[in-house]
């Protein structure tokens, strides 16, 4: 695990936040992996969970029907 994924222990929201943005920079597109979902638009937004801990990443694919969503999700939710 790399320091940038482990959390610091007195991480406020925002910058719980900011550091999940930087990690779905580095989360390839399947289809295109020059690219990060990022990059593509795919991540719409990072919420603080309505739980207080987690984070909610809302992602639109680049079209209905996307092949490629399921991967995506697995890719982002592993991140």
């Amino acid at each position: 695990m790399s320091a940038e994924l482990a959390a610091p222990v007195a991480e406020t929201a925002p910058e719980r936040i900011a550091r999940a943005w930087r990690v779905l920079a580095q989360v390839p597109d399947p289809e295109v992996p020059a690219v990060s979902v990022c990059d593509l638009g795919i991540v719409r937004d990072v919420l603080l969970a309505a739980d207080g801990e987690g984070l909610e990443v809302v992602l639109t694919p680049t079209y209905s029907g996307c092949p490629a969503t399921e991967v995506i999700e697995q890719n982002v939710l592993g991140a």
